[in-house]
């Protein structure tokens, strides 16, 4: 038996993994890190050169 209705879905723990290392790389003030979620896909995470911070992409 299915646990989920929808295979679309992620699993609660992923998110809330994802959740906390955004949270810890916000918090580090020297992260030039960011993850992005992509739907239907996964997560992209994405780094800026050393010294600038980076700021979550936006679909055009």
């Amino acid at each position: 038996m299915p646990v989920r209705s929808s295979s679309t879905e992620e699993p609660d723990g992923v998110t809330v993994h994802v959740r906390r290392v955004r949270t810890k790389l916000r918090d580090d003030g020297g992260s030039c890190c960011t993850i992005d979620a992509i739907r239907g896909m996964g997560y992209r995470l994405e780094c800026s050169p050393a010294g600038t911070r980076a700021e979550p992409s936006r679909p055009a």
